[in-house]
């Protein structure tokens, strides 16, 4: 009799595991539609330790434990799912999400560490993600969410300095949209306007640089129209903006007057390092190029390197680099020896 029941109950242990896991897959999936992730868990825990569909089941149980809050099991199903061997082609195919899904838990893990003032691990988590990006990027946003403003403000301009980052359209665009958005809000908490104008700074530059891809192009200029229709931009920046529209023209012109009177505006009005740096460089350049005068060119030149002092923005000081080689290559084409002072190491 015994043998008879055991028999029967050991004959139901297929019949079980092919209702929880074969059709119990797709209920999972049921589950997982109508946003019931603690229900669709159990299930494609049951198919995972079953081993049926057991990749299908991972990619699920990343989404949900990423909809449940459980950032660390997400990234770890994600990771399961990545290493997962013997993967379709269409398995295979959702391995760009998969990662996308794995950064989304991984930031999420990071940003709730750092709330809970434990920026160790948060840089540890980070370090685990599987962007392109340096992990200082998000490290920066995220020290901009908990409100310490000057640290990303520090954080997103050593990103910006990694070497390998400067010539990626994509990320730099990225990195000053996100350094405005850090600028506004320290400038909210602290209303220097200064800040308030290194917001408009990074601004302008991300939305010059025209982002790559298409949604984050949109946003920055959604942003970009909000800030020229801002009555403080209008009252305070309206002019230095049009002064750099200005030496433009000039420049399109050959007109070195406007360059001068804009440039020379520039210098006299803006409290900002990198504007007047900006001013040094085409006063410089309109010099060299446009009236041949190579000593000139170095005297603003050098002005340009007084302004250097303290910035950390890798932009003006790539763009120093390039004015003296200019420069070193001009006292080279009339003859005359390189000067020393023309280095900027």
């Amino acid at each position: 009799m015994v043998k008879t029941a055991l028999l029967s109950v050991l004959c139901l242990v297929p019949v079980f595991f092919f209702t929880a896991c074969g059709f119990g897959f797709e209920q999972g999936e049921a589950f997982f539609r109508e946003r019931q992730f603690a229900s669709a868990i159990q299930i494609f825990e049951q198919c995972l330790s079953a081993e049926v569909r057991a990749t299908d089941s991972l990619y699920y149980l990343a989404s949900c434990y990423l909809q449940l809050g459980q950032f660390s099991l997400s990234m770890m199903a994600c990771n399961r799912f990545i290493e997962q061997p013997g993967k379709t082609e269409k398995q295979q195919a959702l391995v760009p999400s998969i990662k996308d899904l794995h950064d989304q838990a991984a930031f999420s893990q990071a940003m709730h560490e750092a709330r809970s003032s434990n920026l160790h691990s948060t840089e540890v988590t980070l370090s685990s993600l599987y962007s392109d990006y340096p992990f200082q990027y998000y490290l920066g946003i995220i020290l901009r969410e908990i409100g310490e403003y000057q640290a990303s403000v520090d954080t997103l301009h050593a990103a910006c300095n990694i070497s390998g980052r400067r010539e990626d359209s994509s990320f730099i665009a990225s990195l000053r949209w996100e350094l405005s958005r850090t600028f506004l809000k320290k400038f909210e908490k602290s209303q220097d306007l200064l800040d308030y104008f290194e917001y408009i700074q990074e601004l302008r530059r991300a939305f010059l640089l025209e982002h790559p891809d298409l949604k984050a192009r949109e946003k920055i200029a959604l942003d970009y129209q909000k800030m020229i229709e801002d009555p403080l931009y209008i009252k305070h920046y309206a002019h230095l903006a049009d002064a750099y529209h200005r030496i433009g023209r000039g420049f399109a012109n050959s007109d070195t007057a406007e360059i001068t009177d804009s440039a020379e505006f520039l210098i006299l009005n803006s409290p900002l390092p990198a504007d007047r740096i900006y001013a040094c460089i085409s006063l410089s350049k309109m010099h060299l190029y446009l009236g041949n005068d190579v000593h000139s060119a170095l005297e603003y030149y050098k002005k340009g390197l007084a302004q250097l002092e303290g910035q950390q923005d890798a932009i003006p000081l790539r763009l120093m680099e390039g004015l003296g080689e200019a420069i070193r290559k001009r006292w080279d084409a009339i003859n005359k020896p390189v000067s020393r002072e023309v280095s900027i190491e």
